[in-house]
């Protein structure tokens, strides 16, 4: 599986890519995003309110990492891919 997130952070464009499991994109977006993953450790992120879940390795999973990845995102312009179906969020173009 793999998509490719486009948005802003701060008014500047940003991408970040997932390729099952793998990162790649802005540098300072990807350690943004590393970052989050790290504090939430041992806590649950997932799609509300029944799941499923990850507890850790939150970016090895695709739809934890695409959950974080919104978080981190002030704006999503654009996902292009294929994302998990639980996935609540916007639809991806192929």
């Amino acid at each position: 599986m793999a998509y490719t997130v486009y948005g802003k952070i701060e008014e500047r464009r940003v991408h970040i890519t997932w390729t099952d499991g793998y990162l790649e994109g802005d540098a300072e977006a990807l350690e943004e995003l590393i970052a989050l993953a790290d504090v939430l450790k041992n806590k649950a992120v997932g799609v509300e309110p029944d799941g499923p879940f990850t507890y850790q390795h939150h970016l090895a999973n695709p739809l934890s990492a695409l959950i974080l990845i919104e978080d981190i995102f002030d704006e999503i312009l654009q996902v292009r891919g294929k994302i998990p179906a639980e996935y609540p969020g916007v639809n991806a173009a192929a």
